[in-house]
């Protein structure tokens, strides 16, 4: 009778150390899944703050809620167009403001240009909206324009960026249409641009290879000859419209002699992450069985050696 409910207790004890053994692999997968998306939207928010955004000045107070101290201002990200760059008067510039505190919506939002006295407020958009892109309108005025921006969340954090953009006749729009910019292409290889400009008339287009001291000039239509050498060859190019204003980019081709060493680079370099990895019911499932297996041949092992030791005696 003794060994029947030492029999069952232990099996109940088994049950239960199972029980608690799946609850803690759960519990600690969950923890994990949290820590590495909070980790992720941490690293999201550096890149935003990398961005091309000079920041005057971050006020933070503390302000406990629910156990959680936000003490982090809202963030702002250029979106278009670029800081510095010319722009016709009049053109749309959006700027992203996130902040972190998913609960509340921001408090204020407040903006001047150049030297103005008084700052003016912008809607907030409302939570529920879920959109966080804010538009300015460039002056007319041609030369150069500051953009102030202050943003306030709803702990009392603020944060400030200063966008600066000129106002004129935008440079010529240059295009690469072939190949892709890193390709390995034939030495002596045809590369195709398109060179345009709505807003004025292109006066000259200059370029060289590999930091050459004298620019190459090119004419309609914009073709030019990747170096026969095998090597990795830098270009440089550069389009004026007869308003002065200048593109300039910079573009890498590898030239080979080999036709079975020729790739064509894709378009998109932007590098992809994968999602932490998460135990799935079936995994849980076969750890449970597993350490169920093995618990009861311990115990049954522990079992017999009883039974011989109560033979003996």
């Amino acid at each position: 009778m003794l060994q029947k409910i030492t029999r069952t207790s232990l099996l109940i004890s088994i049950i239960l150390f199972s029980i608690f053994l799946v609850g803690s692999i759960f519990l600690t997968n969950t923890t994990l899944l949290l820590k590495a998306n909070h980790n992720d939207a941490k690293e999201n928010m550096n890149n935003i703050h990398n961005s091309e955004v000079i920041i005057l000045y971050e006020y933070r107070v503390e302000d406990a809620c629910c156990d959680h101290t936000d003490s982090t201002p809202p963030l702002l990200t250029l979106i278009s167009p670029e800081q510095y760059s010319i722009n016709l008067g009049g053109t749309i510039i959006s700027i992203k403001i996130t902040d972190d505190n998913f609960m509340y919506e921001m408090l204020q939002i407040l903006y001047s240009w150049d030297t103005a006295s008084s700052n003016s407020s912008l809607e907030v958009h409302d939570l529920k909206s879920e959109i966080d892109i804010y538009e300015f309108t460039l002056p007319e005025t041609n030369g150069l324009h500051t953009l102030y921006l202050y943003a306030e969340d709803y702990s009392n954090n603020w944060v400030s960026g200063v966008f600066i953009f000129r106002v004129g006749i935008p440079p010529p729009i240059v295009t690469l249409n072939y190949p892709t910019n890193n390709s390995i292409i034939l030495g002596g290889s045809t590369i195709d641009f398109s060179i345009e400009d709505p807003n004025a008339l292109i006066s000259q287009v200059l370029y060289n290879w590999d930091n050459a001291l004298v620019n190459e000039t090119l004419d309609a239509p914009y073709d030019i000859t990747l170096p026969a050498d095998d090597s990795i060859h830098d270009l440089r190019l550069y389009a004026e419209n007869d308003a002065g204003s200048w593109a300039n980019v910079f573009y890498r081709f590898t030239a080979t002699s080999n036709s079975s060493e020729v790739s064509i680079a894709p378009t998109s370099t932007t590098t992809t992450s994968s999602p932490p990895a998460r135990r799935t019911p079936g995994f849980l499932l076969s750890t449970f069985l597993i350490t169920l297996t093995i618990t009861l041949c311990l115990y049954q092992k522990r079992l017999r050696k009883n039974q011989r030791s109560n033979l003996r005696k």
